[in-house]
């Protein structure tokens, strides 16, 4: 049992105790004795109570901000409840308590451990109500109850209590005052890890793309918060990750009569870093895997629903896909010779049949919803990453979908797309000012961001800006595979530029260019800047000043100290509480 589920039961069984000492002073009131012990009643009754509430409120105060208003006063009120064993509640109170929570969590216990010897020493039952003995034990029971209700006896466990609770106090205290400035420097670990995650995803995905035709990777855009602390390992964060992706796949125009490309299919599915042995239990029965002998290898037959496995080698990576189809009826025996480790227990080799990610989702569509579509892997030097492809919680099959892009909506005459919402502004300037920290230098993402290369998928009858994405064609239009670093200017960097000028747009609802005095349909970045310095004012009484500080602080770069490269922890750091930061305190003002 968990720390955080043992505050409930502290929470719960302080009215028992104060409950247990009312009915021994019920019993000695009958025989005239209470006033002797009615003040040491008092006492106790006003220590265990205070002490209580001191809880109480270290409680409230630690789930503020973790949890609804609404969850609160059920945790509060329902200390007994199942929502104090509520997995992502008690992954939430792990972050902020930081480095503090096993402190927390064993001083939690020894109050727990103080109170229950406490029950112990009253001779409580489970409902807080003490058993009279009739009788001839009627005076032993007496002497008892006198005896439980002197406060020196239980003035070591009162101690014990005490001093537990005030550090609990003071660790939540703490801990909530010192997380905002934690977040802020996690931020920066973060944004490492996502952009490498997101570079070896793009590799395995491209690698595992084989077939003919192009197929366009949208790669749904979020912002991202660092959600654990400084003992957890690289490896643990990067597999809370889960990536958006919708895939359409094209075929070329192959004659005169067919000038533009045609969808061939949608699908969209979430990415997530798995490791081996969690493919091989996902997609063999594991009693069919016989341990080979320590130092040996040995190849292992085994029967399996049907299944399809693919390897494919390219000079950079190796992916591997494993697709699981359900088993039918009528069971198809289907053998499979596997490779095993005897050091690792994990498979070194699949022996595989061709197929690729683009076929595995298309013949996915004809079968039943399964759990996992397959794997893939990004093989690069001496690093190894595996990918699970999961389809969506809610399936979306069957709807009509298209693109539009950002720039398409700001140039839109009204009436003909939904009208972007003052939050709708706010929350994808959040998404992308974010997404550029995260993504910058990787293939996903152009060293100068547009406004044409921010799309939204449109379905039938779902909201249109409720998710934003940024397109990679496979093959690569320019046939390569990642972006290369630009060197910064001395007084300003081209990305943070670009990402000024869609912050404007975004606010005016108009292209710079456009809103402009000169006019001009097409510009560089430069011009672009030079348009952008009269907006600034107009930006401010539009959308406020937090707003107006983060667009000034992506145009004005030469006003930081560091290199002016997003490869600069200072700088990326700077970039994040000036701009991402700001801008997140005014979405949270339209919610």
């Amino acid at each position: 049992m968990s720390g955080i589920e043992v505050v409930g039961l502290i929470l719960g069984s302080v009215p028992l105790i104060v409950s247990g000492m009312e009915h021994y002073a019920d019993g000695v009131s009958t025989l005239g004795r209470y006033r002797r012990y009615k003040l040491e009643l008092k006492m106790l009754t006003n220590i265990l109570e205070t002490e209580k509430m001191k809880l109480r409120c270290a409680c409230e105060k630690l789930l503020i901000g973790l949890v609804p208003f609404s969850k609160i006063d059920e945790l509060i009120e329902d200390p007994f409840g199942e929502t104090w064993r509520d997995e992502a509640i008690q992954k939430r109170i792990r972050v902020r308590l930081w480095e503090s929570f096993t402190a927390f969590e064993n001083t939690v216990k020894d109050v727990y451990a103080a109170i229950q010897e406490m029950i112990s020493r009253l001779g409580l039952q489970p409902d807080g109500k003490v058993k009279w003995i009739e009788g001839s034990a009627f005076r032993r029971e007496l002497k008892r109850a006198t005896f439980s209700l002197k406060k020196a006896s239980y003035d070591d466990l009162l101690a014990r209590i005490k001093d537990g609770i005030a550090s609990l106090v003071t660790l939540t205290t703490q801990n909530v005052e010192l997380e905002p400035k934690r977040k802020m420097r996690s931020q920066g670990r973060l944004f490492s890890l996502l952009r490498e995650i997101s570079k070896s995803i793009y590799r395995a995905l491209k690698n595992s793309l084989v077939c003919q035709g192009t197929h366009d990777l949208n790669l749904q855009l979020a912002a991202r918060s660092a959600d654990f602390t400084s003992l957890d390992e690289d490896e643990k964060i990067t597999k809370e990750f889960s990536f958006m992706i919708a895939i359409s796949s094209h075929i070329a125009p192959d004659s005169d009569n067919q000038l533009i490309e045609k969808v061939q299919f949608w699908d969209e599915v979430v990415i997530k870093e798995t490791t081996a042995s969690t493919r091989v239990a996902m997609a063999l029965p594991s009693h069919n895997l016989n341990p080979a002998k320590k130092g040996k290898r040995k190849a292992v037959s085994f029967m399996r629903p049907q299944s399809t496995t693919t390897t494919v080698t390219s000079n950079a990576s190796t992916v591997v896909l494993t697709q699981v189809q359900p088993s039918s009826a009528t069971p198809v025996p289907a053998m499979v010779n596997l490779a095993l480790d005897a050091t690792l227990g994990t498979p070194e080799k699949l022996l595989p049949l061709p197929i690729n990610l683009c076929d595995t989702l298309r013949k996915a569509k004809k079968q039943p919803v399964q759990q996992c579509y397959g794997h893939i892997v990004d093989s690069t030097g001496t690093s190894r990453r595996e990918y699970g492809i999961y389809p969506l919680e809610k399936a979306i099959d069957g709807e009509k979908r298209s693109t539009v892009s950002l720039r398409q909506v700001l140039e839109s005459p009204p009436g003909k797309l939904p009208p972007l919402t003052y939050r709708d502004r706010v929350r994808l300037a959040v998404v992308i000012s974010s997404s550029v920290i995260q993504l910058h230098h990787t293939p996903w993402l152009p060293d100068r961001l547009r406004s044409e290369d921010i799309v939204f998928i449109q379905r039938d009858n779902a909201p249109l800006y409720e998710h934003a994405f940024v397109v990679k064609r496979v093959p690569d239009r320019d046939h390569t595979t990642a972006a290369s670093p630009t060197k910064a200017s001395v007084w300003y960097n081209p990305t943070m530029l670009s990402l000024g000028i869609l912050l404007i747009e975004l606010v005016l609802g108009k292209p710079v260019h456009e809103t402009a005095a000169s006019g001009k349909l097409e510009s560089d970045i430069l011009s672009d800047y030079d348009a952008a310095q009269p907006l600034l004012h107009k930006v401010e009484q539009m959308a406020g000043s937090n707003y107006g500080s983060a667009v000034r602080r992506c145009l004005h770069c030469h006003t930081y100290e560091y290199d002016l490269s997003l490869e600069n922890e200072g700088f990326r750091h700077d970039v994040y509480s000036g701009v991402v930061a700001l801008l997140g305190q005014d979405l949270e003002k339209c919610c």
